[in-house]
């Protein structure tokens, strides 16, 4: 998944989400037919005239648009945003935004990386094949050696005689094969596009430099692109792996049900669970299984960065302070805190970080360290920017977060409520 940008379909009332962090709203722009490996756009489209901020995560774009939207993040690099002096105090705040400047800079410059080497390999694989035939009956009797052919159609090349063909690789009119004649036989080189189970994973290694201009935009990615085809050898299950299989070997389970007891691979995210519509993919490192991710269907996002929210309430007495906690992700960025009257809300890293933390006067920033994530006065909706990061240091971590509230309204319900992303459930 990009980490800044993404591309949907314009029109519609429905509004757009903005799926990752940034800095500041003019740092999000937004784009009309805008092609990433060029650059070239249609339109610019202009806040106020084609959009409009609904909040700090949804944005109404114009229904009279079409086309593919693309909401792309562009973080300035041509000077700092936080310039440090001597005698500065060193506080949350600023050292976030420094750190978070530099932080999403790499990503773009990351993705940009990875759009360039797409399209690189994309151009090169689909440059050096001088000839391309409609299906296997079409493929020449007698060839040129070294003549590189594309089969559009590839249904049935797995009768046909190719030297090097993955063990189990069956043909359809969804995948295009690629071949090369040598002097005695056909040899398998590659196929497109991916398939649709990814039972014969392509990766692109991108072992170039990145070139930028002035302004640190990415430009190219001028190098060798390693293309490896890593084979899968699919299974139905758990238990259709082999007891004894060669080390290096790849597997897919088609149904991962079971797959986190009663030893999950080495590497297996905490807390996944298989199941019948997720796909594990499983290498053999000596006597042990080593995690190689997952795919396919995710459809509550459980393993991937998401936002959400989390409240609580309480009746807490005029000017009185409520002491309790609040469950979020055990790592996650801090987007908005809400409460329904006006209120000092204090969020903690640790039960210890909370008691220390009980006697400090308001308008006295806490000590560097002490464990407070976000103490703000507050009354209705305050967007945090840049957004705090939240990390659970309970040994072990959970996702319980001590809370204090004092509260400056009437004597009633106090609801607070956080938005959040979650980089770790």
């Amino acid at each position: 998944m990009p980490y800044s940008y993404v591309q949907r379909p314009l029109g519609g009332s429905a509004p757009q989400t903005v799926p990752f962090p940034y800095l500041a709203r003019d740092h999000v722009k937004l784009f009309r037919n805008y092609n990433l490996t060029t650059g070239v756009f249609d339109q610019l489209l202009v806040q106020g005239v084609h959009y409009s901020w609904i909040n700090d995560f949804s944005i109404n774009v114009s229904g009279a648009l079409s086309g593919v939207l693309t909401i792309l993040r562009a973080t300035p690099t041509d000077q700092r945003m936080v310039d440090w002096a001597n005698g500065s105090n060193l506080t949350a705040e600023p050292m976030d935004t420094a750190d978070l400047q530099l932080f999403f800079a790499f990503q773009e410059l990351y993705d940009r990386g990875v759009i360039a080497g797409i399209a690189a390999a994309n151009a090169l694989a689909t440059t050096t094949y001088a000839l391309a035939v409609d299906n296997v009956a079409a493929i020449p009797a007698t060839p040129e050696t070294g003549l590189r052919l594309e089969v559009a159609n590839s249904a049935e090349i797995e009768n046909f005689n190719v030297e090097g063909m993955p063990d189990g690789f069956v043909g359809s009119p969804a995948l295009r094969v690629r071949i090369r004649r040598t002097a005695t036989a056909w040899v398998w080189e590659d196929y497109r596009p991916a398939d649709p189970d990814a039972r014969y994973v392509r990766r692109i290694d991108i072992t170039s430099s990145l070139q930028s201009n002035e302004d640190g935009k990415v430009l190219s990615a001028a190098g060798a692109f390693q293309l490896r085809r890593l084979i899968y050898t699919p299974v139905q299950n758990k238990a259709g792996l082999p007891a004894e299989p060669p080390d290096g070997a790849r597997f897919i389970l088609l149904d991962s049900t079971g797959i986190q007891s009663p030893t999950p691979p080495i590497g297996m995210p905490q807390g996944f669970v298989g199941e019948p519509g997720l796909r594990v993919q499983v290498v053999r490192n000596g006597l042990t299984w080593v995690w190689d991710g997952y795919q396919a269907n995710d459809p509550d996002a459980r393993y991937h960065l998401r936002r959400g929210q989390a409240s609580v309430s309480a009746t807490v007495v005029a000017g009185a302070t409520w002491t309790g906690a609040v469950n979020l992700p055990r790592s996650c960025q801090l987007i908005s805190i809400s409460t329904d009257k006006p209120a000092w809300v204090r969020i903690y890293s640790t039960t210890e970080a909370a008691n220390a933390d009980a006697t400090r006067p308001r308008g006295q920033h806490p000590s560097l360290g002490a464990g407070v994530i976000a103490d703000p006065i507050i009354s209705g909706h305050l967007s945090l920017e840049p957004s705090p990061c939240a990390i659970n240091r309970e040994s072990p971590p959970s996702n319980v977060y001590p809370l204090r509230v004092t509260n400056d309204g009437a004597t009633g319900p106090l609801v607070v409520t956080i938005s959040f992303l979650s980089l770790e459930p």
